[in-house]
């Protein structure tokens, strides 16, 4: 059974402009891919166990980076936020520390919203709003 995580990205301050720079898919549950429809993220991921990340760096200082990491688990939705990133921690780096007992494996939240600061002051907020079926409504807001 497919999953379907539809992202909308917010900014809300001008000093503070991120861009994706890299997208991945965990392989678990036959993996999945990420496509652009209507301004969002779309990702479709094969089965539950698995998840997308979003990787994020700040347009006007390169070594300031974020992750975002969507999925399924168990068939409920989840969300992990890394902040403090460093420019040689790559999503193909980071994403499996969020599986099998890696670094950031108990560092996700269950469920509807998840937030974090960074050290620069930014906060970071990945929301599920709203689901259809086995199809997830997301925004990640960055202030």
């Amino acid at each position: 059974m497919s999953y379907t995580i539809n992202v909308k990205l917010i900014q809300t301050n001008p000093e503070a402009w991120f861009e994706i720079v890299e997208k991945t898919v965990f392989h678990y549950a036959n993996g999945g891919t990420w496509t652009e429809k209507q301004n969002m993220q779309v990702l479709t991921m094969g089965g539950s166990g698995t998840s997308g990340l979003l990787r994020l760096q700040h347009i006007g200082d390169p070594t300031h980076i974020v992750a975002f990491v969507l999925g399924v688990h168990n068939y409920e939705h989840w969300s992990g936020i890394a902040t403090a990133l460093t420019p040689g921690q790559t999503g193909v780096e980071i994403h499996p520390t969020y599986y099998a007992g890696g670094e950031r494996s108990k560092d996700f939240t269950l469920g509807a919203t998840n937030e974090k600061a960074d050290s620069w002051g930014r906060k970071y907020k990945v929301d599920f709003y709203k689901k259809e079926g086995n199809t997830f409504d997301a925004t990640i807001t960055i202030s």
